[in-house]
């Protein structure tokens, strides 16, 4: 079963448009998709929020 989280690659740094277009081939609320991500712990942000990584 492919998982929403296996659409990043450990380690790999994304940019929140990156993110956002991933998330959007999965939910059309991308917005709760990438915060639900990082909640719980699938993906990490940097300080500003403006870049993810795959966990």
């Amino acid at each position: 079963m492919t998982m929403v989280q296996d659409s990043f690659a450990t380690g790999v740094t994304y940019s929140e448009a990156k993110v956002n277009a991933i998330c959007g081939e999965w939910f059309d609320d991308w917005v709760s998709l990438r915060r639900a991500l990082a909640d719980e712990a699938l993906s990490r942000t940097n300080a500003s929020g403006t870049t993810y990584e795959g966990v």
